[in-house]
């Protein structure tokens, strides 16, 4: 056991280190940053409901937009470059398995992502609390919804990147979290009765296979009353809008498990994958 997780630890450490110097990373992470601060400075002209409203759209459209570039940007360069240049197979040469040598970049992508979410929550919750808004439950709860949503996007591009190129690699991870947002959109509709009878059945076998978007109860708030912004855009069906529904647990653990299948997929690209 000691044997195995020692090289994806020295690769993990490796990755991680090497994230401060990925000058696109730094620049999107600072964005973020920017973006909240921006929204602390408008949020504060205004009052009650609306400075909550404000702030919280501007924290949901941040994790969205900014955690998208992070995590396709990740994603689509885990496992293809290295490969390219050598580095892998000489890692390989010097002892570490496939196995390891994905597991170890696929999980320190992850984390190089949770690292930037934790920074732009950290800076809305500094933000919000400097202001009045006081102490964030939803908004916390939120970050972590949006990191395991954006896992199966880095995952999805990390595990294409075995076999395809960045640009490609990116495009699925993509179309990866438009597919899911969908699945749980026509679940919603389905659920509503917005949806014919002869739909039904396909709609929740999709739901209950394919990855979903876990849906806080911050942004099926915001969505509903329309103040969500892009993040929470309104989804309607014959002008209609559909409600948004949080996720439960079991749409969390079924993410979690999709996380695991996508991590198990790279494993077995980079295994037959040429170094």
């Amino acid at each position: 056991m000691t044997s195995v997780l020692s090289p994806v630890r020295l690769l993990a450490a490796s990755d991680l280190h090497g994230a401060v110097r990925r000058r696109w990373l730094t620049m999107v992470v600072v964005t973020g940053l920017l973006a909240a601060a921006a929204t602390v400075l408008v949020a504060a002209g205004r009052d009650g409901q609306d400075a909550h409203d404000t702030f919280h759209t501007g924290a949901l459209s941040t994790f969205l937009v900014a955690g998208l570039i992070t995590a396709l940007g990740l994603g689509s360069t885990a496992l293809n470059r290295d490969s390219d240049s050598g580095f892998f197979g000489l890692a390989h040469i010097a002892g570490a398995p496939r196995g390891s040598i994905a597991l170890a970049r696929t999980l320190s992508r992850v984390v190089t992502l949770g690292g930037a979410i934790f920074a732009w929550w950290a800076a809305f919750a500094v933000g919000g609390a400097a202001i009045g808004l006081g102490a964030d439950g939803p908004l916390a709860v939120h970050a972590l919804a949006a990191l395991v949503s954006l896992s199966v996007v880095l995952l999805v591009a990390a595990a294409s990147s075995t076999v395809l190129g960045p640009g490609s690699s990116a495009f699925l991870g993509l179309a990866a979290y438009v597919i899911a947002q969908s699945t749980v959109n026509l679940k919603s509709a389905t659920d509503s009765g917005l949806i014919a009878s002869s739909w039904k059945a396909t709609t929740r076998a999709l739901h209950a296979v394919l990855p979903r978007i876990i849906q806080s109860p911050l942004l099926a708030d915001l969505g509903n009353r329309g103040e969500g912004g892009p993040a929470a855009a309104r989804f309607e069906i014959n002008r209609v809008a559909v409600p948004i529904v949080s996720a439960g647990w079991t749409t969390v653990a079924w993410t979690l498990v999709w996380c695991a299948i996508l991590v198990a997929l790279a494993v077995r690209g980079m295994r037959n994958r040429a170094l």
